[in-house]
Formats: structure tokens, sequence, C-alpha cells
């Protein structure tokens, strides 16, 4: 989690970039049971299907997908992300190289467009 560049320490990683880094640190930082089920389950990685946020239970659909170098995520709190470990994919990039989920620097994330609910 507190490694941002690795080629060893995860395989959640688009090249040699730390995934769980950057889901971790940042503004909107998450903890890891929501995409991980810590009591097991029969999908790869322990990644769960869906999650309740409470108090209402709101179920956040989590879209995820292996492949041989990487895999995909099509989760409710992002678009759909491919990475890959050993051929990375390219994303478009804003000022500098630290994009949160919606495309916008980290500090840029807590201001939400016009018109946009959180």
């Amino acid at each position: 989690m507190l490694t941002k560049k690795t080629s060893a320490v995860t395989d959640f990683r688009n090249g040699d970039t730390n995934l769980h880094f950057v889901h971790v640190n940042s503004c909107k930082s998450r903890s890891c049971n929501i995409c991980h089920d810590p009591h097991a389950t029969e999908s790869s990685h322990m990644i769960r299907s869906s999650y309740a946020f409470d108090p209402s239970h709101w179920d956040l659909a989590i879209g995820w997908k292996d492949s041989v170098n990487g895999g995909r995520c099509a989760a409710g709190c992002h678009t759909a992300f491919e990475y890959d470990r050993l051929d990375p994919v390219t994303y478009p990039q804003g000022p500098g190289d630290e994009q949160d989920w919606r495309g916008r620097m980290p500090e840029e994330s807590l201001q939400l467009p016009e018109g946009e609910n959180q």
C-alpha cells in the first residue's frame, strides 16, 4: 500500500504503478474491505462481487475480471479500467501523473463539477 512504484510487491499494478497505492493513498482513499472479502470468497484474489455501503446499504457492484497479465475492473465507483503488468495500459493524463478515478488530480477530487453528485 505504501509503495508507489513496484515490480514485485503486488500483482495489482499497471506496469510498475502499484494500483493498491492509487486506491488507498488519495483524498478519496478506500479501505481494503471494500474490494476484498476478508472471510474468503470463491473469486480469485478474494475480490467481492459487491459492497453494501452503510447506513443505506447501497449496493456497489464490483465487476472485476482476471487476465493473464492483469485484469479489468468496472466497479460502481469508476468506469471500466484495464491494467497489465507487462504491457501497461496508457490512459489520458491531466496535469501531473497521479490521477484519481475521476481523471482529476487528487487535490481536485473534493470539488465536483457543477451538476455532478457524489
